[in-house]
């Protein structure tokens, strides 16, 4: 699986990048059928919290076929707002399979 990380409004460490790389490589084993993953990741002022900056992390994957998964979170730290998306996404994805699943039985 292809996977872009791109960070809007500041500097990625490259440590950084490459745990959100395996993070989101982990997903390939929930689909198979993964061709690309953008991470947009982003720092923004914090407006009700005690922080300055929020991260906001946009995780899109891509299939073979078309499909598209997508996950939005804001969080003050920057991995915890990546896990957030991740465990969104792997319930996104168990949904997708299961609807695959039932289209294909009924067939």
């Amino acid at each position: 699986m292809e996977t872009t990380i791109r960070p809007k409004n500041f500097k990625l460490a490259p440590d950084i990048e490459e745990q959100i790389r395996k993070r989101v490589e982990r997903l390939t084993h929930h689909l198979e059928n993964l061709s690309t993953a953008e991470v947009l990741v982003s720092q923004q002022p914090a407006r009700q919290t005690t922080n300055k900056f929020q991260y906001v992390t946009q995780v899109t994957l891509y299939t073979l076929r078309g499909d598209i998964i997508r996950s939005e979170v804001s969080h003050p730290e920057l991995l915890n707002a990546i896990d957030q998306a991740m465990s969104h996404l792997d319930r996104q994805i168990e949904r997708f399979r299961a609807r695959y699943e039932k289209r294909r039985k009924g067939a």
